[in-house]
């Protein structure tokens, strides 16, 4: 079994780590909560350094494809999403909790899983870039489209997500400008230091998370949140894959569903960990869900037929 393999299939055990340390640790978590937002940067960062940056000439057919994903990944679910909550009458930060989550980008580690289950892993790379740089623009927008009260922290959240987005890209670019050809020594050691990061950011994002998640929630509103999650991984992830593999065959339909149903829970987590703390499980709660479907995949690399 190659080293590349192997990672794919032990790439959720960081995840449960972190995840168990955290319900066990929730309060020493709290204490590291400060620097979560540090951590992020970094690993977005070790996570792309070695992944060619610079920008590529697009086929116009490729360009509409492509935005018409990230569409129904940023408008249309939102939007299903506000009206669910409307007619369960959930409270605005809760809603504006579950919106964020929902409109967070792909997760960077999405090529990875499309390329071991025979997608296009550039595709794939592409849509990831382009759903952190529409973030900032997006979510405030469809924000005040939806009618969802806008956070106190609008602000800070629109700076977050450049910062989150940008930071990682252009740093990552322009490392790759100056060092070159020495990025291959670092390239052998990508893997651990990066599941290391992984493991410490979702310790410290769960378990303050946890610590601030009030106790008067009830399990049932727990339970429809983790329902949630795995709608929104395993559910998005079917979803997308037969509706499209008639239209797409299935190359494109893997890469794009794989894709879609890999959300980065680790910026909303660490968003609302900063500016509203008791909302932070909502989308940190996505971690236990990711530990499966990361595993799911790894495992089941071909189960797409």
């Amino acid at each position: 079994m190659s080293k590349r393999r192997l990672l794919i299939k032990l790439f959720g055990i960081p995840v449960i780590l972190g995840v168990i340390l955290g319900h066990l640790l929730p309060g020493f978590a709290f204490n590291f909560a400060p620097i979560a937002s540090g951590l992020l940067f970094v690993l977005l960062y070790v996570t792309l350094i070695d992944i060619d940056l610079r920008p590529r000439r697009i086929e116009l057919s490729s360009l509409v494809e492509g935005l018409s994903i990230l569409s129904f990944s940023y408008v249309l679910i939102p939007l299903f999403l506000v009206l669910t909550v409307r007619i369960l009458g959930l409270e605005e930060r809760l809603a504006t909790a579950l919106f964020l989550s929902s409109m967070a980008p792909f997760a960077l580690v999405a090529p990875l899983f499309v390329s071991n289950a025979g997608g296009r892993p550039a595709t794939s790379l592409w849509q990831v870039l382009i759903s952190m740089i529409f973030c900032p623009i997006i979510i405030p927008l469809m924000l005040l489209a939806s009618g969802i009260a806008m956070p106190v922290f609008i602000k800070p959240l629109i700076f977050f997500l450049v910062a989150t987005s940008f930071g990682p890209y252009l740093l990552g670019l322009a490392t790759q400008l100056i060092f070159k050809e020495r990025l291959r020594a670092f390239s052998k050691y990508k893997s651990s230091v990066a599941s290391l990061l992984l493991a410490m950011l979702v310790y410290v994002l769960f378990g303050s998370a946890v610590s601030k998640w009030n106790n008067w929630h009830a399990p049932e509103l727990t339970l429809g949140i983790l329902s949630f999650h795995l709608l929104s991984d395993f559910g998005l992830l079917y979803l997308t894959y037969y509706f499209l593999r008639q239209q797409l065959g299935k190359e494109l339909s893997v890469t794009y569903a794989i894709t879609l149903g890999m959300k980065n829970m680790a910026i909303p987590a660490g968003l609302l960990l900063a500016y509203d703390p008791s909302m932070a499980f909502v989308p940190a709660l996505g971690f236990v869900v990711h530990a499966f479907f990361f595993n799911y995949l790894g495992l089941r690399a071909r189960f797409f037929k």
